[in-house]
């Protein structure tokens, strides 16, 4: 599967399962390029994700006490 872009669930998982199969590459070779590149755009998903979850988050008071 070649991936630009993550917008599924499956993608993200079958990204993050490539990664780790990746792990050992060279840099500079075809491998060390396809991890990189697969990094980028896992932590793109992610950001976009996480960030779109926390603004549906409402808050919580929380009281502190000692």
């Amino acid at each position: 599967m070649s991936l630009s872009e993550i917008t599924t669930n499956r993608q993200y998982v079958y990204a993050l399962r490539e990664i780790e199969s990746l792990m050992h590459a060279q840099e500079g070779t075809a491998e060390g390029f396809r991890l990189v590149g697969l990094v980028s755009i896992v932590q793109n998903f992610e950001r976009n994700k996480l960030a779109a979850n926390f603004e549906s988050i409402s808050t919580i008071p929380v009281k502190c006490t000692r």
